[in-house]
């Protein structure tokens, strides 16, 4: 029997032999460097440089998240309708049909008088619901310690700051009539979230509950009022909530 034997030739290209002569130059002088150090160096940069992109990326997120925050609670809500009226009833459907949490404060300001003193004060009254982001501060007494109210005060009672106590020469305990409803005076305000810069929250500050607003008689056809209407949610649905508002 006969054997033959065949030779197999493989034959490049001159730009695939271009291309192995470069690579095998590459692997040479990564050889070379690895062997002098200089390679250790470059790989410890980079692990460097990755690192500090990551800690820096993860320390702006943290940093945008908590800024995020701080503003929802200056508001007191996650979003907020300021309005000279109420809002129309189809806002608070649609708001109800997005799942979104409601809560609202009108503010106006009154002349409150007790123990033949008056003075002008900021009312405001609050929801059941609100502050729907961070939290109010009281206090029982005047040299008691400040705690923390994740709601206002209760129908029939209300809350005030020192200065209105030591005007109308009042105490925690006794009635302050506001317009033609006497409220129990139960907690001194410290501290609210949404305490904005403006007349009135100058204006010594007195807080009650909304449910006793229409009993005080003060608002009237005319009254200079200020409507603030308070949501929180998931931050697509208030983006689409305020996108049909907008449009």
């Amino acid at each position: 029997m006969n054997r033959f034997k065949y030779k197999t030739t493989v034959k490049f290209s001159p730009y695939e032999l271009l291309i192995m002569n470069r690579f095998n130059l590459a692997l040479r002088l990564l050889w070379r460097d690895s062997r002098s150090g200089e390679l250790t160096i470059l790989v410890l940069a980079l692990l460097i440089a990755v690192t500090s992109s990551t800690a820096i990326a993860l320390f702006a997120d943290r940093l945008q998240n908590t800024m995020v925050m701080q503003a929802a609670e200056f508001l007191a809500a996650d979003l907020v309708i300021a309005s000279p009226a109420a809002i129309p009833s189809t806002w608070q459907d649609q708001a109800t049909q997005l799942k979104l949490t409601q809560a609202g404060t009108v503010e106006f300001s009154s002349v409150l008088m007790e123990h033949d003193e008056m003075l002008l004060a900021s009312i405001k009254s609050v929801s059941a619901a609100y502050p729907l982001r961070g939290f109010l501060k009281t206090q029982t007494t005047e040299q008691s310690a400040e705690s923390e109210q994740h709601k206002g005060p209760d129908s029939g009672t209300v809350w005030l700051e020192k200065r209105v106590l030591s005007a109308l020469k009042l105490h925690i305990g006794d009635v302050l009539t506001v317009g033609e409803k006497p409220l129990i005076i139960t907690q001194i305000v410290t501290y609210e979230p949404d305490k904005r810069g403006d007349f009135y929250s100058v204006s010594p500050r007195v807080l009650m509950n909304e449910a006793d607003l229409s009993a005080t008689g003060i608002l009237q056809a005319g009254s200079h009022v200020h409507y603030f209407f308070q949501f929180s949610g998931a931050a697509k649905v208030l983006a689409d909530f305020k996108k049909w508002v907008v449009g």
